[in-house]
């Protein structure tokens, strides 16, 4: 089932999200041109950023207080920017500059979206809820041929079964749900 976040950016990009099939680990809805298998792309590894980057308390902090508009990517990825960027650029065919247009429109127009979802209690805490309640929608279209697992050095994005759905996969997403709706404590 998508989430309204997903099918916001699927009309703002005007592309659909590529879907994963659990068993196989394909990619069933990839987009023949580059432009689409960009877009295509760069809403998967938005939403990636977005819900790892949440996962601390610092991180949903800066993402709940930070306009749209004054999102720092690079402060997003850390080290990764160019690693995933040239990923991107490389399972679309496209050049580094346009994956990275892509991304950042993808991620800022996402963030749009959330602040609007969660604008009457736009905080840390909230933050972090509405991303880990988007986790299984995220990680169901997310295409292994990208590569974030490694990147993100994070085993769990690319884990197949992350991406099954079914009346057992609910049941256990419920519990993964209940356990990864809020992040990391925050430092003092």
């Amino acid at each position: 089932m998508k989430s309204p976040l997903i099918i916001h950016l699927e009309e703002y990009m005007g592309a659909k999200m590529p879907e994963i099939d659990a068993v196989t680990q394909e990619t069933t809805n990839t987009s023949n041109g580059m432009a689409g298998k960009l877009a295509q792309g760069a809403m998967a590894a938005g939403l990636v950023i977005l819900y790892k980057f949440s996962r601390s308390a610092e991180g949903a902090e800066y993402l709940a207080v930070t306009t749209p508009m004054d999102l720092n990517l690079g402060y997003l990825l850390n080290q990764k920017h160019q690693l995933l960027v040239s990923q991107l650029s490389a399972y679309a065919g496209s050049s580094d500059i346009q994956a990275n247009t892509m991304l950042s429109a993808v991620v800022r127009e996402a963030m749009f979206f959330v602040h609007q979802e969660i604008k009457n209690n736009r905080d840390a805490n909230v933050v972090q809820t509405y991303f880990g309640n988007q986790r299984q929608a995220i990680l169901g279209h997310l295409p292994p041929e990208l590569g974030l697992g490694e990147i993100m050095k994070d085993d769990t994005l690319d884990d197949r079964t992350n991406k099954m759905e079914g009346p057992i996969s609910s049941i256990a997403h419920a519990i993964e749900d209940v356990f990864s709706s809020s992040g990391a404590p925050k430092k003092d």
